[in-house]
């Protein structure tokens, strides 16, 4: 199956088409040999959701055909748009500054900040700085530090559920999924913007994406199989459409510490990874209208 016109992607990455690989569709986690995570004292085999979804390894480098497909149209929004950056060098020093590599938990992460209370606070006056050339004069809010153990298939996990002194092991996994929230719905996800999601671990992390919109997705379920369409919810659309569209290309990106993404995550499938990785992996999510035209002069 061949990628559709879709989502836009914009790549203003300083390694280009080099940091993006399409694949020929998904798997279930139950048929695949899930890798161990050994993180310092720390061993055990993530577990999955039922059902959970994951990207196939037959990954290859874009065609021309799809850097075309990719490409976006004349007008770009926050929801119809991948954009892709590096932060600027004056920003990447201020992160430096802060020992946030001795991070383990995101507990750590805040305890870093109070104890450095003037290097923080100068990190944030130049976050805000950087996010306030790409806010498309919207309002954004800082959502949380993301911290995942290496090594993973997928960083996607369901955590307000569980105590806070949890086992690695009670943490279920879901894969491919799109966010949402009660107050959306299949044909309004797009209305609730997007999120800048910014790599500060040490190494690469894999950012997962299917190039379809909630709503293109949607009618392609209702085109090939309407019977199935008073079961599809802004929960079970993954599923129902995996299903019938196995063979759909998933698009992955490897983003370098200090680059980011911004993506409208409620409004398409996606999935993150840390495979292959040794260390935490670390980010900071901010939520907004983010939209960055400038990268296509």
């Amino acid at each position: 199956m061949i990628l559709r016109k879709g989502i836009g992607l914009i790549n203003s990455l300083k390694q280009q088409q080099d940091a993006i690989m399409i694949n020929s569709g998904i798997c279930y986690a139950a048929q695949e040999n899930i890798p161990e995570v050994s993180f310092r004292k720390i061993k055990f085999t993530p577990q999955f959701q039922e059902g959970a979804i994951l990207a196939k390894s037959d990954w290859c480098s874009l065609s021309d055909k799809d850097l075309h497909i990719l490409k976006p149209g004349n007008k770009i929004t926050d929801y119809n748009t991948i954009f892709l950056g590096d932060l600027p060098d004056s920003l990447i020093k201020r992160f430096k500054k802060l020992p946030l590599h001795e991070s383990e938990t995101v507990d750590d992460i805040y305890a870093i900040f109070r104890k450095h209370e003037v290097l923080a606070k100068k990190l944030n006056n130049d976050l805000n700085i950087f996010l306030n050339t790409i806010a498309d004069n919207k309002p954004y809010k800082f959502r949380c530090f993301g911290v995942s153990f290496p090594n993973l298939l997928s960083v996607s996990a369901k955590f307000y559920h569980l105590p806070k002194n949890h086992a690695p092991t009670d943490v279920q996994y879901i894969g491919f999924h799109n966010d949402c929230t009660t107050a959306m719905s299949i044909h309004t996800a797009h209305r609730y913007g997007n999120r800048i999601s910014i790599n500060f671990g040490r190494e690469e992390r894999e950012f997962l994406f299917v190039n379809l919109s909630l709503i293109q997705a949607y009618n392609m379920i209702k085109a090939k199989n309407p019977e199935s369409l008073p079961d599809v919810n802004l929960v079970t659309i993954p599923q129902i459409f995996f299903k019938l569209f196995p063979n759909y290309p998933i698009l992955k990106v490897k983003l370098k510490p200090y680059q980011y993404y911004i993506a409208p995550t409620d409004n398409c499938f996606h999935d993150g990874r840390t495979l292959g990785n040794k260390t935490f992996d670390m980010t900071m999510i901010f939520f907004g209208g983010f939209c960055k035209k400038l990268t296509l002069q």
